[in-house]
């Protein structure tokens, strides 16, 4: 991936949290909201696929943060979004 400038997009200045966002069609949805300007939030329950994703889109300038956890758990669910809002101050959008 090459580095990108931080876009401006309709979705600029949102914080979208995205499951199960590490591969397959969660990564390609991460990556579209990315290029619309987001911040967005990985999830995955494997947190070194998880990593790898983030330090991919990093390195193309984007801003993410991944959150490892397993959405089958309440808490983990919980303690997923209290941690997005503890960085970036609130959600915009959640797609799981």
């Amino acid at each position: 991936m090459q580095t990108a400038p931080r876009p401006q997009g309709a979705f600029s200045g949102k914080v979208v949290v995205i499951t199960g966002s590490s591969k397959g069609i969660g990564r390609a949805t991460a990556l579209e909201f990315l290029k619309a300007g987001a911040s967005v939030v990985l999830n995955g329950r494997n947190p070194e696929s998880l990593e790898k994703t983030a330090a991919e889109f990093r390195q193309a300038g984007y801003d993410v943060w991944p959150v490892a956890c397993d959405v089958s758990r309440y808490e983990d669910c919980a303690a997923l979004i209290q941690q997005t809002i503890a960085r970036y101050g609130r959600v915009d959008m959640l797609i799981n």
